[in-house]
């Protein structure tokens, strides 16, 4: 068993998160910690879904709380690349009921390092990741 686990940018993209979880939970050793790095779903529905980009706002928020999958354009070469898109709150109920408490939480917002690229520039300050620490009971 391990001490630590590390996911990082792994986790959106997997359709079955809860057998992904329920591994982590499984091969980290009792009192160990998981640490989780993903897209903000917010980033993903605003930025990068290829059929937000041309829905108004409200139309956007209502799809914040579903679970559905965005084509999205921020991989090249790759005309046709899926994620999934789930609200912060299915990730941690994912976590809670596999025995992960959450120990922090953090957003990580664009920020000047990022925007030299103008594509980021456009969207400073905009959550661009969500990075849990979690711990196993």
């Amino acid at each position: 068993f391990f001490d630590t686990v590390l996911s990082y940018c792994v986790i959106m993209d997997v359709f079955d998160v809860n057998s992904t979880v329920k591994e982590m939970a499984r091969v980290l050793k009792s009192g160990g910690e998981a640490h989780v790095a993903m897209v903000q779903t917010l980033y993903n529905l605003f930025f990068n879904d290829k059929k937000a980009q041309s829905e108004p706002l409200n139309k956007r928020l209502e799809r914040y709380l579903k679970n559905e999958h965005l084509e999205v354009d921020t991989v090249p070469g790759f005309a046709h690349f899926v994620v999934y898109r789930r609200p912060p709150s299915f990730y941690i109920n994912m976590f809670i009921q596999n025995g992960l408490e959450i120990k922090k939480m953090i957003e990580v917002p664009i920020n000047e390092k990022m925007s030299n690229d103008p594509k980021y520039a456009a969207r400073m300050n905009a959550p661009v990741f969500m990075y849990f620490i979690l711990h196993k009971l």
